[in-house]
């Protein structure tokens, strides 16, 4: 039941008491000064009844005393640890790393409020969905992100908002029938054969970095899972690597992704490998004690080789070996594609490679390779030879 009063700029609407399964409260709106959406966050008149409730809103209204709107920097303050929304995915079971919060709220203050800011928006009532539409189309346009990060970068504030709207700040979510842009992520490059002998037939300037690479191109192995890598995990004797660490620089150790059957049998290292990680012990800047990272900073004990130290050193090894990396979307996650699609014709070693939790995303790893055109080419000649 509504009223609506427009000498006083208010409307009343009765609600249930939050307190209790019965009763009801009065709680005023008030026209928003700056515009659409028309009213302010609601709030409580503590009243039962409608004329008190009337006298409370109108006192409000002489003494300027109304709800306050919310704050454009709400929608960052959603991705941090301590957030409401932040908590109430971990209570309820759902993952969220530490890197994606860091991550969501980077997207929204670099490319969203300054956005807001240029067009006077400064208040989440403002926001509507026309608005929004325009801002997505002008990220579409200015080509500075692609359209992939366009569209994470749209969920991120999505999300806020519509956590603004549970929490009372606004009556709905304005983003909600945004429409993300048309994007299709390239797909992930992987190593011929004959790029990987071009790669670790000789060790690279960095020969940490050498090590990091060619573990994870013969085992599948994450780069967080690289640098997570403790002493005590590689057992050199039997061969083999047990994934039971990852390192995510805004989370620090941590277990790896789901592991079947948690490995306890461990990956097994070809010989090669071994002899490069026994030289990576041996001469450990900090000593190889089981709980010393293997892959180690050289300043700090308490820290595993850079992230950017990996990546760069790969990316320079690959340009003096003529590998274009741009051109087939070569990365150092393409060592685990690379694997994953050579394992693609026994499906107990994938499983045990691959570690994935569902096998739909395994599938999105398995790629078509120059030998898989060729003998389908050959399938096709020798069924339909009897054609033209």
């Amino acid at each position: 039941m509504n009223s609506f009063n427009t000498k006083t700029e208010y409307h009343l609407i009765k609600k249930k008491k939050r307190s209790s399964r019965s009763g009801y409260v009065y709680y005023a709106g008030f026209l928003n000064p700056a515009g659409q959406p028309k009213y302010l966050k609601m709030k409580s008149t503590g009243q039962t009844n409608k004329n008190a409730a009337r006298k409370v809103a109108e006192q409000w209204i002489s003494q300027g005393i109304m709800m306050p709107d919310g704050e454009l920097s709400y929608l960052a303050e959603v991705w941090t640890p301590d957030s409401v929304y932040v908590k109430g995915r971990l209570a309820r079971g759902r993952s969220m790393s530490k890197t994606y919060i860091a991550v969501s709220k980077r997207w929204i203050e670099l490319h969203f409020l300054p956005y807001c800011e240029k067009h006077s928006i400064t208040q989440l009532s403002q926001l509507d969905t026309a608005f929004i539409n325009r801002w997505v189309i002008h990220l579409w346009e200015e080509g500075k992100i692609g359209p992939v990060t366009v569209n994470k970068v749209l969920q991120a504030v999505k999300v806020s908002l519509g956590q603004a709207a549970r929490d009372g700040l606004i009556p709905s979510n304005p983003a909600r029938d945004v429409e993300p842009v048309a994007a299709q992520e390239k797909e992930r490059g992987i190593f011929t054969l004959e790029e990987y002998k071009k790669l670790f037939s000789e060790p690279w300037d960095d020969f940490a970095v050498y090590a990091a690479c060619y573990l994870a191109a013969t085992t599948a192995m994450r780069l967080g899972e690289i640098r997570g890598l403790l002493v005590k995990n590689l057992d050199l004797e039997k061969g083999v690597v047990h994934i039971r660490t990852s390192w995510q620089d805004n989370e620090g150790l941590k277990p790896p992704k789901w592991n079947s059957v948690s490995h306890e049998e461990g990956i097994p290292l070809m010989p090669g490998v071994r002899g490069v990680l026994q030289k990576i012990l041996n001469t450990h800047r900090w000593g190889a004690n089981p709980n010393n990272f293997v892959f180690c900073d050289l300043d700090n004990a308490d820290r595993p080789l850079g992230k950017d130290k990996i990546t760069n050193g790969l990316y320079i090894a690959m340009k003096k070996n003529g590998i274009d990396r741009k051109a087939k979307n070569l990365s150092f996650h393409s060592f685990r594609h690379t694997m994953i699609t050579n394992m693609k014709d026994d499906p107990r070693l994938l499983r045990h490679f691959a570690r994935h939790k569902q096998e739909r995303i395994t599938e999105r790893y398995i790629h078509l390779t120059q030998e898989d055109t060729t003998r389908f080419e050959k399938t096709v000649s020798d069924r339909f030879s009897f054609a033209g």
